[in-house]
């Protein structure tokens, strides 16, 4: 995980603002692995921070969804 995203997170923590929020955590990569060792990192550290992080969740706000596909295209093209 990129240590300015490490940082942004471990600054939340004596607020509370993330304390048992829903969060999801996803990656994109051209490696064949897809940024897991990233993406656990990633859980680990919100888990510490006492979020709620959905292992299957599920976007349903059609405008979102079409907007991460977008960025996901960009990235793989």
């Amino acid at each position: 995980m990129p240590g300015a995203l490490k940082n942004a997170l471990d600054g939340r923590v004596s607020s509370g603002e993330l304390y048992r929020k829903p969060v999801m955590a996803l990656s994109a990569s051209p490696s064949d692995r897809g940024g897991d060792r990233a993406l656990a990192s990633l859980r680990q550290t919100l888990g510490a921070l006492d979020t709620v992080v959905l292992e299957d969740g599920r976007i349903v706000d059609l405008e979102v969804e079409a907007r991460i596909r977008a960025a996901v295209r960009a990235l793989s093209a």
